[in-house]
């Protein structure tokens, strides 16, 4: 049998990893930006249903909780809270450090006050501009990042006759 020596093949596979590697690579990066980009929508989802959950929990007690760490009657415990403010601050202070004033829409629905038989619920409802850049849709067309995320949390007055 006539084989030919180890150092003939290994001359002739010289830089086949180099060219493996380079073949790989853009279909990795694309995988790991895309978890990436991925990953930071989901924090951004996360933060804003805190948020408006944070809203609609400072709603629901609102003139209750004004007066939280005062002493009732005191000089910073109001009577009477404006609701739609209140939960307002509640979720521009909960989202303060990632989102300007200007790219977060909240809505605060209240029951109508009339109707005494409806149940007495406080709806919020948050958008936020997502403010990730897109990293992988420039390469991947089919894959296009939300414009806006959003959240609507509801909940149950804790007063019934406070509203």
């Amino acid at each position: 049998m006539n084989f030919r020596p180890k150092k003939y093949f290994d001359q002739n596979e010289r830089g086949a990893s180099v060219i493996e590697f380079a073949v790989i690579l853009p279909l990795v990066l694309i995988i790991l930006f895309g978890i990436l980009e991925v990953s930071l929508i989901f924090v951004q989802e996360h933060l804003v249903a805190g948020a408006t959950r944070e809203g609609v929990r400072i709603g629901i007690k609102a003139n209750n909780f004004n007066c939280f760490g005062g002493k009732p009657g005191g000089s910073d415990c109001k009577p009477v809270t404006d609701r739609k403010t209140a939960v307002e601050t509640s979720v521009k202070n909960y989202l303060n450090a990632l989102f300007l004033d200007g790219d977060l829409t909240i809505q605060v629905l209240s029951p109508d006050s009339d109707n005494e038989v409806a149940q007495k619920i406080l709806t919020v409802i948050v958008e936020a501009d997502n403010f990730f850049p897109p990293l992988v849709s420039a390469l991947v067309p089919v894959w296009s990042p939300p414009e806006k995320i959003g959240y609507t949390a509801s909940g149950a007055y804790e007063n019934s006759q406070e509203y």
